[in-house]
C-alpha cells in the first residue's frame, strides 16, 4: 500500500519565491483540498518549485546533503545509527525522557498554548520542540522546516502514523532565504537550530520578517562561557566569531539589532564538551581549554 502525505490547507497561502517574495500558486494534485504532488509557480510561470508528498522543495538536490537516501542510510550505518529507527528514537527520547521534559518542557508548553501557526525552524533529526509541543497540544498547527528532504520525509511519516489527522506541514528551505510571506507566524521555535545555520544573523532577520506583529521567537540554544572563549588565542577567537558569531557573545545583540524585544534570557543548563565530539571539542583539546556549552532559553517578541 502506497502511503500518501499532504500539505494542510492552513499553510497553503504563505509561500513566496525566496528573495523576490513573488506569490506562488500551486498547480498539481489536490486530495480533499490538500496538496499532494505538483509545482509551486509564480504567475508568469518562470519560477517554479517541486511539491512532493505535500512538501515544497526550495533547496536543489545538489545542495542537500540528505538528498540521496542510499548515501544517507550508508553514512548513518557507518556511525552505528539505524536509519529506520533514528527519528522514532529521537521522538521517543524527547517525549518520554524526564531530563528532556525538565530542560524543554516549559518552553514547549508555552508554545503549545499559543493559538495560530507555529514555525519549527531547522528542526533536524532531533525534531526541535515539535515532539513536546504535540505532546501538550496534538492539534497544534506547525510548519516543520529543515534543509534536508530525507529528514522531513521521515518526520512526516512518523507524525502521520502517530497522530492521524494532525495539523503539521513540512517545507524544505534555507532559513536565511525563507520562501514565506511577511507576518505569517504567531510563533517560531528553534532548539539548537540557529546554531546549525550558516549566517545566523540573516536567519534571525528572516525570522523577524515572517513573524506577525507581537509574534514570538522561542529559542533554546548554546553559547560558550565568555571566560572560556577568551582562553583561545585571539586569531582562533576571530575565526570562530566569523563562522559562529553567537558563540562568544550570545544571541541578545543579534536579536535586539533586528528589532526584537527580549522577554526572557535564562541559562537553563550547561554541559562540558567531551573528546570525540569533533569540531569545538578538537579545538578545545588542541589549546587546552576546558570548554562548556551554556544553554539558554530565550523568548523574544516582535
Amino acid at each position: 500500500m502506497i502511503e500518501e502525505h499532504f500539505m494542510k490547507q492552513h499553510f497553503q497561502d504563505i509561500f513566496v519565491a525566496p528573495d523576490t517574495h513573488q506569490l506562488l500558486h500551486y498547480k498539481g494534485i489536490f486530495t480533499n483540498g490538500f496538496w499532494s504532488d505538483g509545482l509551486l509557480k509564480t504567475s508568469s510561470g518562470d519560477v517554479q518549485y517541486t511539491v512532493e508528498d505535500g512538501i515544497p522543495q526550495f533547496v536543489p538536490p545538489s545542495q542537500d546533503p540528505w538528498s540521496n537516501e542510499e548515501q544517507v542510510r550508508a553514512i548513518l550505518q557507518e556511525h552505528h545509527i539505524d536509519p529506520d529507527r533514528l527519528i522514532e528514537k529521537n521522538w521517543s527520547s524527547l517525549t518520554n525522557s524526564q531530563e528532556a521534559i525538565d530542560k524543554y518542557g516549559v518552553h514547549a508548553q508555552v508554545i503549545a498554548n499559543r493559538e495560530g501557526i507555529i514555525l519549527e525552524l531547522a528542526g533536524g533529526p532531533g525534531g526541535g520542540a515539535t515532539p513536546l509541543i504535540l505532546k501538550y497540544n496534538p492539534q497544534a498547527k506547525i510548519l516543520f522546516n529543515d534543509w534536508g528532504l530525507w529528514i522531513l520525509k521521515e518526520w512526516q511519516k512518523l507524525y502521520d502514523s502517530r497522530i492521524p489527522n494532525n495539523n503539521i506541514g513540512f517545507a524544505q528551505f534555507d532559513a536565511t532565504r525563507m520562501p514565506l510571506k511577511n507576518n505569517s507566524f504567531d510563533a517560531v521555535s528553534s532548539i539548537e537550530g540557529l546554531s546549525n545555520i550558516n549566517n545566523t544573523s540573516q536567519a534571525i532577520k528572516e525570522t523577524f520578517r515572517t513573524l506577525k506583529p507581537t509574534g514570538k521567537l522561542f529559542l533554546v540554544d548554546y553559547t560558550f562561557g565568555r571566560n572560556e572563549f577568551q582562553q583561545f588565542p585571539k586569531d582562533v577567537q576571530n575565526d570562530l566569531q566569523k563562522q559562529f558569531p553567537f558563540v562568544g557573545i550570545g544571541y541578545e545583540k543579534f536579536l535586539t539589532d533586528v528589532g526584537f524585544y527580549i522577554e526572557k534570557y535564562q541559562e537553563i543548563f550547561q554541559r562540558p564538551i567531551v573528546a570525540g565530539e569533533g569540531g569545538f571539542a578538537d579545538l578545545a583539546s588542541q589549546y587546552g581549554v576546558d570548554l562548556h556549552l551554556h544553554y539558554f532559553a530565550i523568548v523574544a517578541r516582535k
